[in-house]
């Protein structure tokens, strides 16, 4: 069954940016229990499932969006077992929220400024996804 490529829910928001499907982005519009998340998981591997080339993900995080409270290093540990982007860019618009997240992130191993970025808004966080794509794409290509 083929996927699309945007995907709406109440809770997330997920569409490609561009045709050749190389930055998807994940926008987080509504609080959410991480059932929503490991759902909103399968629907991303789907989308993904044929893609050989690298995928750079944005997160986009509304202001009032919450990390759900619930043991979230656990479940921050299980995205990274069984979904690593190569590169991802993150958009938190809550500064405590924000924290929160570069806390767990690094307590699980991403790397800022290498397998991910934070940026201040979307338009920032686009940006640094097409150059991190084009970087990918070019050192895909060359081995």
């Amino acid at each position: 069954m083929p996927v699309e490529s945007h995907w709406y829910h109440d809770i997330f928001h997920l569409y490609w940016i561009d045709a050749s499907k190389t930055i998807l982005v994940l926008a987080f519009e509504n609080n959410f229990k991480w059932k929503d998340y490991y759902a909103l998981m399968d629907v991303v591997h789907k989308m993904i499932d044929d893609i050989t080339h690298p995928i750079v993900y944005v997160n986009v995080w509304a202001e009032h969006v919450k990390i759900p409270s619930d043991s979230p290093l656990s479940h921050f540990s299980n995205m990274k077992n069984m979904f690593l982007p190569e590169v991802a860019v993150v958009v938190i618009h809550n500064p405590w929220q924000r924290t929160f997240f570069e806390i767990l992130a690094r307590a699980i191993g991403f790397r800022k400024n290498e397998t991910y970025w934070m940026a201040e808004s979307y338009n920032e966080a686009i940006t640094i996804a097409q150059v991190a794509s084009r970087k990918l794409l070019d050192q895909s290509t060359s081995q």
